[in-house]
């Protein structure tokens, strides 16, 4: 958490740390907030997330069809918009930009087909309880900020684990992932409205789909709710391949699942998930406006 110097409220390192103060302390009551709900409505079923009824087999036909379309994509967006040596920063940015789309349209298209090509019965919505967007979002909100705190928390001690680890001398790689680089001062503006728009719109709800209204409801028919909970977080997180954010990442599972279950309603883990992604953006976008400072 970046340190506050109040001789100039305008710059970005002190609006970063504002910003993130704010969220402690909207997070701090958020959490207050629902163990009070919680309490109140203690006794009382939560709506749930639907136990996706389909086999074993064809959850991994699925998942083999995402991972050969996951390997695929890369080729396409190579043949469409080759990498020459030495290229520049906004060509990188496109490529990006083109892989992402790729990447995410086509999982959903495969998910989709693959829901429309199972038995009635294992098409149910997947929502077990009815909500307009608005209230979900406001939903997704609350989520939001009551696991940020618990984030800050996380990845302090990660950090400090990390360390102590270089003390031992066992060196942990901290390569950020590869769209970080992608949100700073050097983006063109239509290449950065093109991956805002994958981060806040298309890869929440595809990952949602994939994540939580696929993988979790299918384990949560065939193990313990809280096993369902931690193994599909670890596969979101496992797939992000970035050792750094691996548990914030799959705390965020973690969260997006409990959000959820809490609700039973997909739109709340996706406005939840897009929540996080912008806010992330923002941050790195301030963190590179300082380093111009």
């Amino acid at each position: 958490m970046p340190q506050i110097i109040p001789n100039d409220w305008t710059s970005p390192q002190f609006i970063e740390a504002a910003y993130s103060v704010a969220l402690l302390g909207l997070g701090t009551i958020s959490i207050i907030y629902l163990l009070l709900q919680r309490q109140r409505w203690r006794g009382l079923p939560p709506p749930g997330a639907r136990v996706w009824q389909i086999g074993w087999l064809d959850m991994g036909i699925l998942f083999c069809l995402l991972f050969m379309w996951s390997v695929l994509v890369g080729s396409i967006t190579m043949h469409i918009m080759p990498a020459a040596d030495g290229a520049d920063e906004p060509l990188r940015v496109w490529r990006a930009a083109l892989d992402g789309f790729l990447l995410q349209i086509g999982i959903a298209v495969i998910f989709i087909f693959f829901w429309i090509a199972q038995p009635f019965q294992n098409r149910l919505s997947f929502n077990s309880a009815r909500m307009e967007s608005g209230p979900a979002f406001r939903k997704a909100l609350l989520f939001f900020l009551a696991f940020t705190p618990l984030r800050f928390l996380l990845e302090a001690a990660w950090l400090g684990l990390i360390g102590q680890l270089g003390k031992l001398g066992i060196e942990v790689p901290l390569d950020e992932q590869s769209a970080v680089g992608l949100f700073d001062g050097r983006t063109p503006p239509l290449a950065f409205a093109a991956m805002l728009l994958l981060a806040a719109l298309i890869a929440p709800v595809v990952e949602e789909l994939v994540f939580r209204a696929g993988l979790y409801r299918f384990l949560k028919g065939r193990m313990r709710q809280n096993t369902a909970i931690i193994i599909s977080a670890a596969l979101f997180a496992t797939l992000h391949a970035n050792v750094m954010a691996f548990p914030t990442l799959m705390f965020l599972g973690v969260a997006l699942c409990v959000a959820y279950e809490s609700t039973g309603n997909i739109k709340v883990p996706m406005f939840f998930h897009a929540i996080f992604n912008v806010n992330s953006i923002f941050l790195i976008v301030l963190q590179s406006l300082h380093g111009k400072v």
